[in-house]
């Protein structure tokens, strides 16, 4: 949250947009894989720090091609990454760490524009509570 003036901060939301793309072309491949499994209510699943799980019942699991990644499972569960999971979530970290980076470099500049400016709002900050004493006396006195 933060950072909302696209002009002010066109990075921020190239990356945000990019991000919001590699979601739904996930979703759309969460489809394909409905389809190729022929499972209506497959969902993505995280366990743990592991996003975009497909998890498959044990049963069914001899449907899943041979180049999709078993990531864990359980005695009922298989849960794997398809190489379009695995491409499309490293392009994902990749932008969260971009992101982070120009978050961090948009914060820093903020910062530094109220350092500039430091004595102006520590004067009016302490103008601002006289006044807030005063009306508090003046509220009491009555």
């Amino acid at each position: 949250v933060g950072f909302e003036d696209a002009t002010q901060y066109p990075d921020i939301h190239a990356i945000r947009a990019e991000m919001a793309q590699v979601e739904e072309e996930l979703e759309d491949h969460l489809g394909e894989c409905r389809k190729l499994l022929r499972i209506h209510d497959l969902e993505y699943k995280s366990i743990l720090t592991t996003p975009y799980l497909i998890e498959v019942p044990v049963g069914q699991a001899n449907k899943v091609p041979r180049d999709w990644l078993k990531m864990s499972g359980t005695q009922k569960v298989a849960r794997f990454h398809t190489p379009v999971i695995q491409t499309q979530y490293a392009r994902m970290q990749r932008l969260q760490e971009r992101l982070d980076v120009l978050c961090n470099a948009a914060w820093q500049a903020f910062l530094g524009k109220i350092a500039l400016r430091y004595g102006e709002l520590r004067a009016a900050v302490q103008g601002l509570a006289a006044v807030d004493c005063l009306l508090s006396l003046a509220r009491v006195a009555r």
